[in-house]
């Protein structure tokens, strides 16, 4: 298993594995490997940003109580509010991009990515090497478990996404279960 050098390199496996089963080797090539990429490219953009905008924030945090300790910026008010400002602006954006959590999700991502193909390579080639008559159906079987496994992980990034986000109706549903939970301790004597 190695990654191929250039900028739009792809992954590449087992030569036998294309010249064998093409099917699967395209399928895997087309959904695996481009997934892969995607979340190798959005871990390194997460990680860059998280580390950009947490570094200018811990530096000007360390900045505003030292700028009111000089008199010379004591009574600035305009460096004061700025730098305030400035740090609050940054602790914003981190917590509503989410560039840590998004880090970790993208990375994880793609070491389950780089398990899937492995296993995917690895049990192509212990079928091509068993030279049984099913090999193309075993090997289909194989890549569809793939497909599979690689949608279940695609869809664990859908859900740390959208896990907090709730219908109307369901926020709507939770206030009145509260509501009615309030009112049934507020019964009891």
């Amino acid at each position: 298993m190695r990654w191929t050098s250039g900028r739009s390199a792809l992954y590449e496996w087992h030569a036998d594995i294309g010249a064998q089963f093409p099917e699967c080797d395209q399928i895997v090539r087309r959904l695996l490997v481009r997934h892969q990429k995607r979340s190798h490219f959005f871990a390194r953009a997460s990680v860059f940003w998280f580390r950009l905008f947490g570094g200018l924030e811990v530096v000007m945090g360390v900045i505003l109580p030292l700028l009111f300790i000089y008199p010379q910026t004591q009574n600035n008010v305009g460096l004061l509010a700025t730098v305030s400002v400035l740090v609050a602006v940054f602790a914003a954006l981190s917590a509503f991009w989410g560039w840590r959590e998004n880090w970790g999700t993208y990375r994880a991502q793609n070491i389950l990515l780089a398990e899937a193909l492995a296993t995917w390579e690895l049990t192509l080639i212990e079928i091509i090497s068993s030279n049984t008559p099913d090999q193309k159906k075993q090997a289909l079987s194989k890549t569809k478990e793939v497909v599979v496994n690689l949608f279940a992980i695609l869809n664990q990034e859908h859900e740390t996404y959208f896990s907090a986000v709730q219908s109307p109706e369901d926020i709507v549903a939770t206030i009145n279960r509260r509501s009615a939970q309030r009112s049934a301790r507020s019964e009891v004597p």
